[in-house]
């Protein structure tokens, strides 16, 4: 279950317990200079409500202009289920560079460079100070554009001033494609499963509630 509020005078989200660990868990990983954190469970569990309450906090925080504030992102790969193809890893990266970044690529992704991609997206990201972005739907991603996220990472990370921490969410299966890849499972230092709260738990976190 997911606590959420409609009316606009009320919090949008009610802090479970769930989702207070994962904040937890996930600062303490962006600490470590660049990692990537898992987030799964059953479709409704939280995972992108905690998401979503994750990005809020660190703006928030960073619109204040709080001590080593930064940015973060959450954007969603619905477009991948109805892709295919061996560029399938470069669409993704030039939609996010649009939707995140507003950064501009030839619609025709067999033409972009993928170096200048790779590097035009961590320019993006440092001159943004965007350190935390989560990928909702990741289940959809490719093994390549995994690795590819992986490696951004590095790239971005060559800065010590600008880390970057990449949450995927996604369903079950999520662990398992991550795992059948070297590369992104060393940069895996989260793995966080969402599980839906019971009647008690959510009437007990709503009496708590101001």
């Amino acid at each position: 279950m997911s606590l959420i509020f409609p009316s606009p005078h009320a919090p949008r989200t009610v802090v479970t317990p769930t989702i207070r660990e994962a904040m937890q868990r996930i600062f303490a990983a962006h600490r470590t200079r660049g990692q990537m954190v898992v987030m799964t469970g059953k479709a409704g569990a939280g995972k992108t409500t905690a998401a979503l309450h994750i990005v809020d906090e660190v703006n928030e925080a960073a619109n204040a202009e709080s001590e080593n504030s930064f940015k973060a992102e959450h954007y969603v790969a619905t477009e991948l289920r109805r892709s295919r193809g061996d560029a399938l890893h470069k669409r993704f990266l030039a939609e996010f560079a649009r939707q995140v970044l507003q950064l501009t690529f030839p619609s025709d992704t067999r033409s972009i460079d993928m170096p200048a991609l790779m590097n035009g997206i961590a320019s993006g990201l440092r001159r943004l100070n965007i350190q935390l972005v989560f990928i909702d739907e990741a289940g959809h991603l490719p093994p390549a554009a995994l690795d590819t996220l992986a490696t951004l990472i590095n790239i971005v990370a060559t800065s010590e001033a600008h880390p970057l921490t990449i949450g995927l969410v996604g369903m079950h299966d999520l662990p398992t494609n991550v795992q059948q890849l070297p590369q992104v499972e060393r940069r895996v230092t989260e793995f966080i499963h969402f599980q839906p709260l019971d009647d008690k738990t959510a009437l007990k976190v709503l009496h708590h509630v101001d």
